[in-house]
């Protein structure tokens, strides 16, 4: 019998047939030792790249660039001035000057996620290793403020940060937020529990003067 015809006979015998057949020629063994080969190859190729996937591929590293854009508003026909920056997640913080005065900022989940903000949980952030901001108590100053401090949508969130009455900030948020280094943020989910973002803070300080019109203490406005 060739080799062509001992496998086709293989295949098409029910396996005890064919057991009993290969054992009978003698090669049951040889076929049982070609398959355990194969098989811990197979398991070697898979273990390695496992591996080698580990070791090539790092944990993230958040970078982000922050930029000064301008726009119209295409219904209101407004000027929008705006700093903003995303980072290699997908993440978006903007800060601008509402029509008030007033300084928020905007944080906003990746389009292309399946993520969506907690209905009835803000999400937290800290700038550098300065206190801790919890949103959540913003709910206690809209009950006190004319304005409201905070707005929110399933996929951002959109804060109060400077009263913007002066020509530059000397303190508080939007002052560490241009002179700091990063910003974490926890935001909770739709769906229960939290994940975590963060934005680099480099270049912060000039867009956020550019967008706002601020003067820099020792700056003369032009």
């Amino acid at each position: 019998m060739t080799g062509d015809d001992k496998l086709r006979s293989v295949v098409v015998a029910t396996p005890v047939l064919a057991i009993t057949r290969l054992i009978r020629e003698g090669s049951f063994m040889r076929y049982l030792r070609v398959a355990a080969r194969s098989l811990v190859c197979v398991i070697g190729i898979a273990i390695s790249a496992a591996s080698a996937y580990g070791q090539n591929i790092p944990a993230p590293v958040v970078l982000a660039n922050w930029e000064f854009v301008e726009r119209r508003d295409a219904m209101t026909d407004e000027l929008v001035r705006e700093a903003r920056t995303r980072n290699l997640a997908g993440f978006e913080l903007r800060v601008f000057r509402m029509a008030s005065g007033k300084v928020y900022a905007l944080f906003r989940l990746p389009d292309a996620s399946t993520d969506v903000l907690s209905a009835t949980r803000y999400p937290m952030y800290r700038i550098d290793q300065h206190k801790p901001q919890d949103l959540e108590n913003d709910r206690v100053l809209a009950r006190v403020l004319n304005e409201r401090p905070i707005f929110e949508e399933p996929k951002w969130v959109q804060f109060l940060v400077w009263h913007g009455s002066d020509p530059y900030p000397t303190s508080g948020t939007l002052f560490d937020l241009m002179h700091g280094q990063r910003i974490v943020f926890r935001y909770y989910l739709f769906t229960g529990g939290y994940k975590e973002t963060e934005f680099s803070l480099d270049g912060a300080h000039d867009a956020v003067v550019r967008a706002l019109g601020l003067i820099p203490p020792g700056e003369s406005h032009q």
